[in-house]
Parts: C-alpha cells; structure tokens; sequence
C-alpha cells in the first residue's frame, strides 16, 4: 500500500536531523503496523499536490504551525484536493491541522480553543458511543497520544460522525462518509519530539507552568501502535 503524505509544513534542519521529516515520521508511524507500508511525500505548503488521485491508495494530510483560517493559497487549493477524495471515496486522513482543515473544506468550523488554551502532552479521548455503534475497526474505547494545538474543531461538517474527544477537545476524531477520517492528536510524535517541542514552545506559545506540567508525564505509554492500525484498518476497508 502507498499513502501519499500531504505535507503542510515544514521543518527545520535541526528537527530534520533529529526526528526526520513530517513524512519520514509518519512513514516511521504506519510502519508500526504494517512494515512495508509505502509513503510518498507531497509538499502541499509549497503548492505541490498530486497530478492524479489515484497516484496513492489513500492520502494523509498532516499537522502545521498554520492555522486552518489562515486561507493562504496552498491551503485553498488543499481543501479542495480534500473535496474531490470526498466526491471520490478515496480514502483520506487529516491528523490535527489537517484534521481542522478537512473539517473547514467540508462545512465544519474551526476556531481557537475556549480562552486559547492550548492541547499539549499526551491527552486522553474517549469514545462517545457504545461498543456496538461503533466502526468495527475501533476496537477500544479510549486512546492516549501526544498533542499539540491550539484551534480546534468547533462545528461538525454536516453529515459526519465525532467518534472521540475530550472536554478540552470534543470533536476529537471525525468519521465522515464518504471514506475520510481525521484526529486531532498526532500518533505520529513520539515522546521525544513531543519533549522537544514544549521545551521550544514553553513560556510563548503557552504559559511556562502548563508547558511543566505537560513534561511531567510525556513519556506516558500512548496507543500508537493501536492507532496505527485503525487506520490501516480503515484505509483498507475503504479501498
């Protein structure tokens, strides 16, 4: 299977040389579950998109430092690339900004978290339905893995389903209909890169005393791995 990684940003040398790029990481993620999972890399905050949809089996749109009410021009021309999966049922996944940005493309709101505080460290869903209701591929009914963000998704794009979420997060994970899924945690980010980058953030972007208290536990056991299949799961049964 080849999954085309939308990149929405990217890094610096030094994240570069010491965690990879947006792609290797989640190339490094799905591997987690599937060794010889294929990952392709777009750079869609550069403009660059695929010339086809079916160049990749499922496509993942990935986290940003930007903001999904920011309308640049690569982030108008990516939701309409997210569009046109949807008019064709190819599997697609948005993982935190392309979580909120698939939302915004199709009908949903995005705004900054309720008096901007921001989601970090490793945070906890819950699923908001019974065992029975649920898609069989989700087989638990919470999971834990790292955050980082600020906006969030505030209204559900019409004819969706919120599987999870949180009373920080409610509209945590989305199912849409037409074979899309996306999260707003990122299983892609381990420990180490989580620690990296409240220890960058810590004191700016969020008060010092949150960015501590986050530490505290960051190396916590998080369902990467479960979560990675999931996805797999879903990829597969949505192809």
């Amino acid at each position: 299977m080849r999954l085309g990684i939308l990149e929405a940003d990217s890094v610096s040398r030094e994240v570069e040389d010491n965690f990879g790029t947006l792609s290797s990481m989640f190339s490094d993620f799905f591997k987690l579950a599937d060794p010889d999972i294929l990952c392709t890399p777009y750079l869609a905050h550069l403009g660059e998109l695929p010339d086809n949809l079916d160049e990749c089996d499922a496509w993942v749109v990935t986290g940003s430092k930007a903001s999904a009410n920011d309308e640049a021009d690569w982030m108008l021309e990516l939701e309409e690339f997210i569009r046109s999966t949807a008019k064709q049922n190819i599997p697609t996944i948005g993982i935190c900004f392309g979580h909120q940005l698939m939302a915004k493309a199709r009908g949903g709101r995005v705004e900054r978290t309720q008096g901007d505080k921001w989601g970090i460290g490793i945070h906890h869903y819950m699923a908001n339905s019974a065992p029975s209701e649920r898609p069989d591929w989700m087989s638990k009914g919470e999971i834990r893995l790292q955050a980082m963000h600020q906006d969030q998704v505030v209204e559900l794009p019409p004819q969706t389903l919120c599987l999870a979420g949180s009373d920080h997060c409610p509209n945590g994970v989305i199912l849409y209909p037409d074979n899309a899924l996306s999260m707003q945690l990122h299983p892609e980010i381990r420990p180490d890169f989580s620690r990296y980058l409240i220890n960058q953030r810590k004191g700016t972007h969020f008060p010092l005393e949150e960015g501590e208290q986050a530490l505290i536990d960051v190396d916590g056991t998080v369902d990467d791995v479960l979560v990675a299949k999931w996805m797999l799961h879903f990829i597969r049964r949505s192809g």
